[in-house]
Protein backbone atom coordinates (compact mmCIF):
# COMPACT_ATOMS: atom_id res chain seq x y z
CA UNK A 1 0.00 0.00 0.00
CA UNK A 2 2.78 2.44 0.89
CA UNK A 3 4.37 1.84 -2.73
CA UNK A 4 0.55 2.82 -4.31
CA UNK A 5 0.49 5.94 -1.74
CA UNK A 6 4.01 6.92 -2.98
CA UNK A 7 3.38 6.07 -6.62
CA UNK A 8 0.46 8.44 -6.55
CA UNK A 9 1.56 11.05 -4.70
CA UNK A 10 4.59 11.29 -7.61
CA UNK A 11 1.89 11.10 -10.00
CA UNK A 12 0.11 14.04 -8.53
CA UNK A 13 2.90 15.91 -8.18
CA UNK A 14 4.06 15.65 -12.20
CA UNK A 15 0.58 16.82 -12.54
CA UNK A 16 0.36 19.75 -10.77
CA UNK A 17 3.71 20.73 -12.10
CA UNK A 18 2.34 19.89 -15.65
CA UNK A 19 -1.10 22.50 -15.19
CA UNK A 20 1.00 24.87 -13.57
CA UNK A 21 3.46 25.32 -16.38
CA UNK A 22 0.41 25.27 -18.71
CA UNK A 23 -0.92 27.89 -17.27
CA UNK A 24 1.72 30.17 -16.40
CA UNK A 25 2.49 30.06 -20.38
CA UNK A 26 -0.88 30.95 -21.12
CA UNK A 27 -0.72 33.79 -18.27
CA UNK A 28 2.89 34.91 -19.05
CA UNK A 29 4.39 34.09 -22.26
CA UNK A 30 7.31 36.64 -21.75
CA UNK A 31 8.54 34.57 -18.48
CA UNK A 32 9.53 31.65 -20.65
CA UNK A 33 10.09 32.27 -23.87
CA UNK A 34 12.70 34.57 -24.78
CA UNK A 35 11.58 38.32 -26.03
CA UNK A 36 11.83 39.02 -29.38
CA UNK A 37 14.84 40.61 -30.80
CA UNK A 38 14.34 44.06 -32.34
CA UNK A 39 16.00 44.96 -35.35
CA UNK A 40 17.11 48.95 -35.09
CA UNK A 41 15.65 50.72 -38.11
CA UNK A 42 18.71 51.94 -40.42
CA UNK A 43 19.47 55.38 -40.72
CA UNK A 44 20.74 56.21 -44.04
CA UNK A 45 24.16 58.29 -44.01
CA UNK A 46 25.58 60.17 -46.68
CA UNK A 47 29.20 60.57 -47.43
CA UNK A 48 30.66 62.85 -49.35
CA UNK A 49 34.25 62.03 -50.74
CA UNK A 50 36.56 64.98 -50.28
CA UNK A 51 37.32 66.67 -53.79
CA UNK A 52 40.53 65.83 -55.10
CA UNK A 53 43.24 67.94 -55.08
CA UNK A 54 43.91 69.60 -58.24
CA UNK A 55 46.85 68.60 -60.63
CA UNK A 56 49.65 69.72 -59.77
CA UNK A 57 50.97 72.14 -62.60
CA UNK A 58 54.00 70.35 -64.42
CA UNK A 59 55.73 73.40 -64.72
CA UNK A 60 56.60 73.33 -61.14
CA UNK A 61 58.13 70.26 -61.49
CA UNK A 62 61.71 71.09 -62.29
CA UNK A 63 64.94 68.79 -63.02
CA UNK A 64 68.52 68.48 -63.82
CA UNK A 65 70.25 66.31 -66.05
CA UNK A 66 73.96 65.72 -66.75
CA UNK A 67 76.02 63.96 -69.19
CA UNK A 68 79.46 63.36 -70.65
CA UNK A 69 80.56 64.26 -74.33
CA UNK A 70 82.40 60.56 -73.96
CA UNK A 71 82.16 58.13 -70.98
CA UNK A 72 85.49 56.45 -72.40
CA UNK A 73 87.92 58.71 -73.36
CA UNK A 74 91.47 58.57 -74.30
CA UNK A 75 93.50 59.06 -70.98
CA UNK A 76 94.82 62.76 -70.65
CA UNK A 77 92.34 64.19 -72.85
CA UNK A 78 89.81 66.58 -72.55
CA UNK A 79 85.80 65.60 -72.38
CA UNK A 80 82.74 68.38 -71.99
CA UNK A 81 80.33 67.63 -68.97
CA UNK A 82 76.82 68.51 -70.11
CA UNK A 83 74.42 69.99 -67.43
CA UNK A 84 70.79 70.90 -68.79
CA UNK A 85 67.92 71.89 -66.16
CA UNK A 86 64.09 71.68 -67.36
CA UNK A 87 60.81 72.73 -66.45
CA UNK A 88 58.33 69.58 -65.65
CA UNK A 89 57.19 70.38 -68.70
CA UNK A 90 60.91 69.86 -70.56
CA UNK A 91 61.23 73.56 -71.66
CA UNK A 92 64.70 74.27 -70.76
CA UNK A 93 65.35 76.93 -67.86
CA UNK A 94 68.13 79.74 -68.74
CA UNK A 95 70.07 81.61 -65.90
CA UNK A 96 70.46 78.69 -63.44
CA UNK A 97 73.47 78.60 -61.13
CA UNK A 98 75.32 75.25 -61.90
CA UNK A 99 78.43 73.74 -60.76
CA UNK A 100 80.34 70.41 -60.82
CA UNK A 101 82.31 68.80 -58.53
CA UNK A 102 84.90 66.24 -60.11
CA UNK A 103 85.42 63.40 -57.46
CA UNK A 104 88.99 62.33 -58.96
CA UNK A 105 90.63 60.06 -56.64
CA UNK A 106 92.06 61.74 -53.70
CA UNK A 107 91.53 64.76 -55.05
CA UNK A 108 87.87 66.38 -55.52
CA UNK A 109 87.96 69.60 -58.11
CA UNK A 110 84.95 72.06 -58.11
CA UNK A 111 84.44 74.06 -61.63
CA UNK A 112 84.38 76.77 -61.54
CA UNK A 113 86.30 77.12 -58.76
CA UNK A 114 85.83 79.12 -55.26
CA UNK A 115 82.02 80.06 -55.08
CA UNK A 116 81.86 80.53 -58.69
CA UNK A 117 78.66 79.05 -60.84
CA UNK A 118 78.49 78.81 -64.26
CA UNK A 119 74.61 80.01 -65.60
CA UNK A 120 72.56 77.68 -67.83
CA UNK A 121 71.72 79.04 -70.94
CA UNK A 122 68.59 79.64 -73.30
CA UNK A 123 68.82 75.98 -74.24
CA UNK A 124 69.04 75.10 -70.21
CA UNK A 125 72.13 73.83 -70.44
CA UNK A 126 75.89 74.65 -68.69
CA UNK A 127 78.84 73.38 -70.34
CA UNK A 128 82.42 72.64 -68.53
CA UNK A 129 85.60 71.01 -70.45
CA UNK A 130 87.71 69.20 -68.18
CA UNK A 131 90.63 67.08 -68.33
CA UNK A 132 90.26 63.24 -67.75
CA UNK A 133 93.64 62.96 -66.27
CA UNK A 134 94.41 58.72 -66.09
CA UNK A 135 91.27 57.54 -64.35
CA UNK A 136 90.30 53.60 -65.99
CA UNK A 137 88.39 52.81 -62.45
CA UNK A 138 86.13 55.75 -63.68
CA UNK A 139 85.78 59.28 -62.28
CA UNK A 140 82.18 60.50 -60.82
CA UNK A 141 80.91 63.77 -61.43
CA UNK A 142 78.19 65.66 -59.15
CA UNK A 143 76.44 68.27 -60.56
CA UNK A 144 74.51 70.97 -58.35
CA UNK A 145 71.87 73.25 -59.47
CA UNK A 146 70.51 76.00 -57.55
CA UNK A 147 67.26 77.39 -58.72
CA UNK A 148 64.19 79.67 -57.06
CA UNK A 149 66.98 79.14 -53.40
CA UNK A 150 66.89 74.78 -54.07
CA UNK A 151 69.26 72.46 -54.67
CA UNK A 152 68.80 70.01 -57.60
CA UNK A 153 71.40 67.19 -57.79
CA UNK A 154 72.34 64.90 -61.40
CA UNK A 155 75.77 62.81 -61.56
CA UNK A 156 76.88 61.18 -64.25
CA UNK A 157 80.41 59.86 -65.21
CA UNK A 158 83.30 58.64 -66.83
CA UNK A 159 86.53 56.34 -67.07
CA UNK A 160 89.38 56.74 -69.04
CA UNK A 161 90.57 53.42 -71.60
Amino acid sequence: MKVITVLARTLLLIGLITLLVSCKSRLSPGLFQPSPYTVPTPIPVTIHNPPAPPPTPTASLQRGAAWVSNTTPPAGSSITVFAKFTRGDAQPVAGVRTAILILYPGQPVRLPPGNGWELTNRDGVATFTINTGDNPDGVIINVTFIYHNHIYKATTFFATM
